[in-house]
């Protein structure tokens, strides 16, 4: 099945992961595969996985200027590590899948979030029952833009980031290269990351709820509602337009009528007595 994309020449690199084949810790590359060469309709995905050890190795021949002051690796779009080294030497109980760059260096994720390049993004995880927060780089830097790179100073600590897309031939890709210029991070720098928090069901008698929400909860539950529901506003409405303001008294009026209404069924009373004795 082809689907048209907008990026039908991309390639995806995973965080590292333990393989379920038991090969150990690797990465995943992705790459799309387009119908015919320069077609813009996506046929297919290609995958090959590398072994994290050879895959860390050639980043860094790559780039070989990343020594002594300089230290580089990769995130992904939502800034997660793709190579770090604190991954060197893992062990299998060590997790190095979906690791946030601000849970490493709290330092280096307030200066990328307080730069505009790691942006905050709610979803709802419906598998869970959660309402996450996540963060994807903001690609409409105008650094970017201009093919330059974010370069800008340690927000809590000393030194320099600079960050840049990676581009592999013609191919774009979900990875940032990240290069620190003799960084020094603070200990007591706290970076916000990536968190999940339970969803709260509303309340299907609130009356502020949302009416669908209502009726969802309503039906799964089987709770049932009080029908009638007065707030202390429609009350006090009620009570001001009651002449005796809701006090349930009897008015002058109606005392008056009730007072006639007795002495004409007393005279009623004594005529039919009156009638019954003569008849008698």
């Amino acid at each position: 099945v082809s689907t048209q994309s907008t990026g039908v020449n991309q390639l995806a690199v995973s965080t590292p992961y333990f393989d379920a084949s038991g090969i150990g810790r690797v990465v995943t590359l992705s790459h799309t595969v387009p119908r015919t060469r320069g077609d813009s309709y996506v046929a297919g995905v290609i995958g090959l996985d590398f072994q994290y050890p050879e895959f860390a190795r050639l980043v860094q021949n790559a780039a070989p200027e990343c020594s002594g002051k300089l230290s580089c690796f990769l995130i992904d779009a939502s800034g997660y590590l793709i190579t770090h080294s604190s991954f060197a030497g893992a062990s299998a109980s060590e997790n190095t899948e979906n690791v946030f760059v601000g849970h490493v260096d709290p330092s280096l994720g307030q200066t990328l979030v307080s730069a505009g390049l790691l942006q905050e993004a709610a979803h709802t995880d419906y598998k869970t029952q959660q309402q996450c927060t996540s963060y994807v780089v903001n690609t409409d830097l105008p650094d970017f833009q201009r093919d330059s790179g974010l370069n800008t100073a340690n927000q809590c600590g000393r030194g320099r980031v600079f960050v840049t897309p990676v581009v592999i031939g013609q191919s774009a890709s979900n990875m940032f290269l990240v290069v620190l210029d003799d960084w020094r991070q603070n200990v007591g720098c706290s970076s916000q990351r990536p968190r999940c928090t339970p969803l709260v069901a509303p309340d299907p008698c609130d009356s502020m709820a949302d009416a669908s929400q209502k009726a969802a909860l309503l039906a799964r539950t089987k709770a049932e509602c009080n029908i009638f529901s007065a707030s202390e506003d429609a009350l006090q409405l009620l009570r001001s337009e009651d002449p005796d303001g809701g006090k349930c008294g009897l008015s002058p009026g109606l005392i008056a009528l009730a007072v006639i209404g007795s002495l004409l069924f007393c005279c009623i009373c004594i005529a039919a007595a009156v009638f019954f004795s003569k008849s008698n």
